[in-house]
């Protein structure tokens, strides 16, 4: 069975291709311990989704109703959102339609 994160990701990438102007790509971070390297955007801290909404960009960090997020994830938000891109946290396939919109979720 699928981890509950991973159900909800998806749901909204499917949501979120049916919007026009919204392009998104999956941010994995890791560690491969055989090359030793570290992989993704800002890791760690760098959101699950991360693209452009009309020309802004756009980073969105995915969390079940009682996931944590981290001080790295939230200060990769507040990056995002410094220059005017919108970034926030779903809970929900809502929440993510809404940071897209410039409503803000933390």
């Amino acid at each position: 069975m699928a981890n509950p994160e991973t159900i909800l990701l998806v749901d909204i990438r499917l949501a979120l291709a049916q919007i026009p102007g919204v392009i998104l790509y999956r941010n994995a971070i890791g560690h491969d311990s055989r090359a030793h390297v570290d992989y993704g955007i800002q890791n760690p801290g760098g959101s699950d989704l991360i693209g452009w909404v009309r020309g802004r960009w756009l980073a969105i960090e995915v969390k079940t109703a009682t996931g944590r997020v981290s001080p790295e994830q939230k200060t990769f938000i507040n990056l995002v959102r410094t220059p005017g891109g919108l970034a926030g946290v779903a809970r929900s396939v809502k929440d993510a339609i809404e940071i897209t919109q410039g409503i803000l979720h933390d």
